[in-house]
């Protein structure tokens, strides 16, 4: 930081359902903390887009993952316009790295250039789940029909680009420990959470480069 002075940054913002009902205002993430954000951004940081599927559960008195069913597109949708009368957003990483085509179609019809949730090689199952399989390394246009996988043609392809969390290979012991450890706190969680990492030994790596769009 002395040498290079401050970094820019994409700042990732919650803006969905829980944050809309919680606070009245999807936006409300940069609103409260508008100083700081625009602060940022004359340092030439951006402003992306992080949202969560959650659903309040009335029985269990909480707030509960809401995946693999409808993706709240609509509400999706209309909180990423109450954040952009904010300032704009290109940028975007979903909660818990879970996604579907459906989603993906959302943000590539919303103009969103840039996703970044791609852990490539890994699937998890449970309450919180995603599926990464198959997903290459390096960043890619996202076939319409399966977002994992990079498309054969411009005319297949959607206009927002893929690109993969960073990751790295692990000697056997590290990957035993990480594995022990992730068992760990599914033990301790309240979700069922069983986790497969299809490509081992792996591990991701989460980055804050400055997205260029």
């Amino acid at each position: 930081m002395s040498k290079y002075g401050q970094l820019p940054m994409t700042w990732l913002l919650r803006s969905d359902r829980q944050i809309y009902e919680l606070y009245g205002d999807a936006g409300f993430c940069f609103k409260r903390f508008e100083k700081t954000w625009k602060s940022e951004q004359e340092h030439g940081s951006d402003i992306g887009w992080h949202p969560h599927l959650y659903r309040w559960d009335g029985h269990a008195c909480r707030w509960a993952e809401h995946l693999g069913k409808d993706d709240d597109l609509e509400i999706l949708a209309e909180c990423l316009n109450s954040l952009r009368e904010y300032t704009n957003v290109y940028a975007v990483r979903t909660g818990w790295v879970y996604h579907s085509n459906k989603l993906l179609s959302l943000f590539d019809r919303e103009g969103l250039l840039v996703h970044a949730s791609a852990i490539p090689g890994t699937v998890q199952s449970g309450t919180w789940f995603f599926d990464w399989r198959g997903a290459p390394r390096t960043p890619y246009f996202p076939s319409k029909i399966d977002y994992r996988q990079p498309a054969e043609s411009r005319e297949h392809a959607l206009s927002i680009l893929e690109m993969p969390v960073l990751v790295r290979s692990l000697s056997l012991p590290w990957h035993f420990l990480r594995y022990c450890l992730r068992k760990l706190r599914a033990i301790r969680s309240p979700c069922v959470d069983f986790t497969l990492c299809v490509k081992l030994p792996l591990i991701p790596i989460d980055i804050n480069a400055r997205v260029e769009l």
